[in-house]
């Protein structure tokens, strides 16, 4: 009598619902980032605290206060301008008007019945093919150059702590929408010169990673699956926002830092949170408001409607954040170069015939993404 072998256990897949979707085909990495990879010490003593939820901040120096939307919007919360993107552009995504390009109504017809899409749905799109053609190409290159990469909180000081003093865990986001403009870098690198010494890492941002020093910030975006935790998911942004905060207050002393959108991807929803510091200034804490709907990728006019609505953000950030911005290098251009900013060249030359700085463009990258010696500029978010 043969004895049999015993069945082969099935293997155990590593899932948290919490994680990060990630790209499901595997990457190769080079043997220097995978031998590096397995020599970190697996057991170390607990220097953070955990958090899981918004709650768990009241157990820390944030004095985070969670304010419903609509509540936030009767108190006037909201920056004037972002009170404009709101009001005169978001709420006229929610109702779908001008939201879907022109040249697919016959096809759009067909597919949607009911509701039967209106003219007053349709936008007429001005760009050349060729600019679309492009979008579509940075689009695909998000996902192509995708790796794990870290960004962590820089400076550490930003990081909320617990009663006892250890760091809470240090949140990171997945995509963001930055401000490109090359123009205004001899501005910046001399403002953060002024700010920090030059041995520290110099970052406009609340991250030292390389690619985002000198872009900065003005949308951050956290992704998460449909069965993970959208509390997690909140906290996560609450402390990313709150460091991001305090990071242009400490950039431009003595003004308060703007208000900041924020967006949770929950599988296919896509929810806008803002976080703003409170009025009664740094010890008054930060507020974070939400939640707006801005689509949801359920179906093809789902998915115009939040195209439309990241486009609105990029123009706020084309405008009124980018603003912010040149006041403050204006001011610290004048103060430690005695030189208006619109006389710094884009070269770095300066005087009555150097060029003003241009526009700056509305892009995202992947703060926790992307390998910092190959990020360039990715996908731009078109204000037309």
């Amino acid at each position: 009598m043969s004895a049999q072998a015993p069945p082969r256990k099935r293997a155990r897949k590593s899932s948290d619902p919490d994680s990060t979707p990630r790209l499901t085909r595997s990457l190769q990495y080079p043997a220097a980032i995978q031998s590096h990879s397995h020599s970190q010490p697996r057991s170390q003593p607990r220097s953070t605290s955990p958090v899981k939820s918004i709650p768990d901040l009241k157990a820390t120096n944030l004095r985070l206060a969670y304010i419903p939307l609509s509540d936030a919007l009767d108190d006037g919360l909201l920056d004037a301008g972002l009170h404009r993107l709101y009001t005169n552009e978001l709420l006229e995504c929610e109702m779908l008007t001008g939201v879907v390009p022109r040249p697919t109504r016959d096809c759009l017809d067909t597919l949607h019945r009911p509701p039967r899409l209106r003219d007053h749905n349709f936008r007429d799109d001005a760009r050349p093919a060729l600019d679309v053609q492009l979008e579509l190409r940075d689009v695909r290159e998000i996902e192509q150059r995708s790796l794990d990469t870290e960004a962590h909180i820089f400076p550490k000081d930003l990081v909320p702590r617990d009663s006892q003093g250890l760091l809470t865990e240090s949140k990171l986001v997945d995509y963001c929408i930055f401000l490109r403009c090359p123009q205004l870098e001899p501005a910046l690198l001399a403002a953060l010169s002024a700010e920090q010494p030059l041995s520290v890492p110099q970052s406009a941002n609340h991250t030292a990673l390389v690619p985002l020093r000198y872009q900065p910030i003005a949308v951050s975006i956290e992704t998460k699956t449909p069965s993970g935790n959208d509390d997690y998911a909140r906290a996560q942004l609450a402390v990313w926002g709150s460091a991001h905060l305090e990071r242009l207050r400490r950039l431009r002393r003595g003004a308060r830092p703007p208000t900041l959108p924020l967006l949770l991807v929950s599988g296919v929803d896509w929810d806008l949170y803002f976080v703003r510091a409170a009025d009664d200034g740094p010890a008054g804490g930060v507020q974070m408001l939400g939640s707006h709907r801005l689509g949801d990728t359920k179906s093809v006019v789902s998915i115009y409607k939040l195209l439309a609505g990241l486009r609105a953000l990029a123009r706020w950030a084309e405008t009124e954040y980018r603003e912010w911005w040149r006041e403050l290098l204006a001011q610290t251009t004048t103060r430690n170069m005695s030189l208006p900013l619109a006389a710094v060249g884009g070269d770095g030359s300066s005087g009555p015939d150097s060029a003003p700085p241009d526009g700056a463009d509305a892009e995202t990258t992947l703060p926790d993404g992307r390998d910092p010696e190959t990020t360039t500029a990715t996908s731009h978010l078109s204000a037309d």
